[in-house]
């Protein structure tokens, strides 16, 4: 079944315009449930309730709001959060080429299919060929719900893949992961069928246990 196109935009650089549409690129194959009341077998609804007034609300009574310590908040009304939105845009604005081994995969997000529009084939496949026998992708700006994003367009086969990219600041610092020692010694000590304990460490090219000297351990 050909893939269903989600959305449209304009691949842009220089004077260079290439129109294309997106399409999903993953899905989940994790089964979806709903929670039922048992007794009767019913859908449950879920109400919004208010610990203060000790009362369910309606959702016309919410407001969004930020909190900047705790139990302290900034609220913005439908209207205010409108105002700061990005420009609509269906341009994807490529700023540069990259080489594409030295983009770290930790900042790939969600990622679709971009394909080409009636009478773009030709100025497209150009440039999957091109960035295909560089091995580069392109680093592009657009917007999306109402917001600025960084995206990474890559060639896969014969079609461009595009992941949206998380900034510096959306990346957690690997140094907060608990339980790693930066002064570990990495040799090993092994002990092989015949009980003899050799100190030992991965070879860095083959992954293969040797001792100290260089000698396989078997």
């Amino acid at each position: 079944m050909p893939a269903r196109s989600v959305g449209s935009g304009t691949v842009s650089f220089g004077l260079v315009s290439i129109p294309v549409r997106f399409y999903v690129a993953t899905h989940s194959e994790n089964p979806s449930f709903n929670m039922l009341h048992q007794p009767c077998g019913s859908r449950i609804k879920q109400q919004i309730f208010c610990p203060k007034c000790e009362r369910t609300v309606e959702r016309g009574e919410l407001v969004k709001g930020f909190q900047f310590e705790k139990d302290r908040y900034v609220t913005f009304t439908d209207e205010e959060l409108k105002a700061v939105e990005a420009e609509a845009s269906r341009n994807i604005d490529i700023h540069e080429f990259v080489p594409l081994a030295g983009v770290d995969p930790l900042y790939y997000e969600g990622a679709h299919y971009l394909g080409p529009q009636a009478g773009a084939e030709k100025a497209y496949h150009l440039l999957v060929e091109a960035m295909r026998d560089s091995n580069k992708g392109a680093l592009a700006k657009y917007t999306s719900h109402g917001k600025e994003h960084l995206g990474l367009i890559r060639p896969l086969e014969d079609v461009y893949k595009m992941a949206e990219e998380q900034l510096d600041g959306e990346v957690l610092d690997a140094k907060l992961v608990g339980n790693v020692n930066q002064g570990w010694d990495y040799d090993l000590r092994v002990v092989t069928e015949d009980g003899v304990v050799h100190q030992a460490r991965y070879d860095a090219a083959t992954l293969a246990l040797r001792t100290l000297d260089g000698q396989p351990v078997e």
